[in-house]
């Protein structure tokens, strides 16, 4: 990704909402644009130079890292679809993460 996040924002890649139902049935716009600003979880892909830094100067604290994933408020930041890679990310602030999941490091 091209994209470099500012300050204390975080880009976090989202799951892409459906645009159809599994009978095949289109869904209105309103409804897929309503259902990806419900998403609320998501793989943190970066940060900026600043998110995080109140926790960081705490010696034994932690925070996400590129890779985990992480659990934020609904509705929160703006959501960008990039057309490259069909992905589709939130651009949110990192005071908006309530909890995030360590990704187990594999040692083989």
């Amino acid at each position: 990704m091209k994209i470099k996040p500012f300050d204390t924002t975080l880009i976090v890649e989202v799951e892409k909402t459906k645009d159809k139902t599994d009978g095949g049935i289109v869904l209105p716009s309103e409804m897929v644009s309503r259902d990806q600003m419900n998403v609320s979880e998501g793989v943190l892909v970066s940060c900026g130079s600043y998110a995080f830094s109140e926790v960081k100067q705490l010696d034994d604290a932690e925070y996400p890292k590129s890779g985990d994933k992480v659990f934020f408020k609904k509705h929160s930041g703006i959501l960008y679809n990039d057309k490259e890679t069909d992905k589709q990310y939130r651009f949110i602030n990192d005071v908006d993460i309530y909890a995030f999941e360590r990704k187990e490091v594999s040692n083989g």
